[in-house]
């Protein structure tokens, strides 16, 4: 029979200067106990879900109640004037709470109906109390979201007092630091007033909500679309065409017409020469976003997933006022490009974008070389995704000559994975992001000089 070590046995380390410590006695949780990990940690994990309700402080009094009892019963009869006190204190705590807000009633409206993420907003928040007694210590909570960015995202206030028979306005200050539509959850009207034993609640109507667009940054100009498809449009280029302003001379070649011969020139050279003016194209640039949740790392507004869309976001709002026609696509849909002002199409992209979420099941490969996703042939295509979702795409088939691909690494993004351990890329990217500080140099230096050598 093979010895086994007993439960409390002793474990010793070697130190560096040859010494042999003591480390600490394993085994039974005493032990575990002895050494002040209760204060800590969990003694009996596996039990912990059935005496949960003992950590709450009405737990905690129903104890004390009990231990009360027990002691009138057998010890003294003083034991039972605890309990009528500890008894005492509960229902006053339960009461007093819903006493306060069963008058209480009112809404929220944002200012405004759109911002960016970091941006300082306002909210009204108007409340009623129709009782004729005061209320005291009362909040109003909004709750999280799916994104789940944790509390300092949440709209939370507070107001030490409500008289009553009268209204209430205050003007919050928020600052969101995730996209999303806002307030993520309906928002309520909390009391726990004053023992904190038990909070009662009355639901908040949502006046005008706020939607909160993924922050952008400057980008470069337009990929060169000389291989690319573009429509006919206002916005010049800087490319040869037939009205615009002047971009050079050149010698006069056959087909050239005789109105754009600069005669000036043609008379200091010698020889035709041909005025060049720029073009008046909309190129059309097609942005495709890995929305598949398993290829990115980390929660809320640092993971890579929020920064994947904010970088598709700044190619779009950047690439929309240079005057190309973006379409978006990702994976609970697409968005065309449907016309319209810059201020409207940049909207309609960026509104989509707050309100995306993640949940694309379809590999890239196979979502790239979708029939329904291809576009026009001649289309420039930029794919936002991360190292990750670059593993297991085809060698043929999936890539066409105007595709970039802007890759982030997952491991400088959240990621338990440490950043020089990150997935070897199968293709050399257009953009490669390795942190959130680079982003906003990278995307400065997309341009069209980098799109031709890909």
């Amino acid at each position: 029979m093979a010895w086994m070590p007993l439960p409390w046995t002793y474990r010793t380390e070697s130190f560096s200067n040859g010494t042999v410590g003591l480390n600490e006695m394993e085994g039974f949780p005493v032990f575990r106990a002895l050494r002040g990990e209760f204060l800590t940690q969990e003694i009996l994990p596996g039990l912990t879900p059935y005496f949960r309700w003992a950590r709450t402080p009405l737990g905690s009094l129903e104890l004390a109640g009990a231990g009360s009892a027990l002691c009138g019963l057998f010890l003294h009869q003083q034991g039972f004037v605890v309990l009528l006190a500890i008894g005492a204190v509960t229902i006053l705590g339960l009461v007093w709470p819903w006493l306060s807000v069963c008058g209480l009633g009112g809404s929220l409206s944002f200012t405004q109906s759109r911002c960016r993420e970091g941006d300082q907003v306002s909210a009204l928040l108007s409340l009623r109390n129709r009782a004729p007694w005061g209320a005291w210590g009362v909040s109003v909570e909004c709750g999280r979201g799916n994104n789940d960015p944790g509390p300092d995202d949440d709209l939370r206030t507070g107001l030490a007092y409500v008289p009553g028979c009268c209204s209430t306005e205050r003007i919050v200050d928020f600052i969101p630091r995730c996209r999303g539509s806002y307030p993520r959850r309906p928002p309520r009207i909390v009391c726990g007033f004053p023992f904190g034993l038990w909070s009662a609640t009355r639901p908040l109507v949502v006046g005008t909500p706020l939607l909160v667009w993924p922050r952008t940054f400057a980008v470069g100009p337009i990929p060169d679309v000389r291989v690319g498809h573009s429509d006919e449009g206002l916005a010049n280029r800087d490319r040869a065409g037939d009205w615009g302003d002047p971009l050079g001379v050149r010698p006069y070649r056959r087909g050239d017409r005789f109105r754009h011969i600069h005669w000036t020139q043609t008379a200091q050279h010698g020889e035709l020469m041909v005025c060049e003016v720029q073009a008046s194209a909309a190129p059309r640039v097609l942005i495709v976003l890995d929305a598949r949740p398993e290829v990115y790392s980390g929660r809320g507004p640092s993971s890579s997933l929020e920064w994947a869309i904010r970088v598709a976001a700044s190619l779009a709002e950047g690439w929309i006022s240079q005057g190309a026609r973006v379409d978006l696509l990702h994976g609970e849909g697409s968005i065309p490009d449907l016309g319209g002002s810059i201020k409207i199409r940049t909207r309609t992209v960026l509104d989509a974008l707050a309100r995306l979420t993640p949940g694309n099941s379809q590999d890239l490969a196979s979502f790239l070389n979708s029939h329904r996703y291809q576009g026009p042939s001649r289309e420039v295509r930029v794919v936002v995704t991360t190292d990750l979702g670059l593993q297991g795409l085809a060698t043929q088939g999936w890539r066409r000559p105007e595709d970039r691909f802007v890759v982030l690494r997952v491991g400088a993004f959240g990621s338990q994975m440490a950043a020089n351990d990150s997935v070897s890329l199968c293709l050399a990217p257009w953009v490669l992001i390795d942190g959130p500080d680079p982003i906003d140099s990278n995307l400065r230096l997309v341009g069209r000089e980098v799109a031709v050598g890909s």
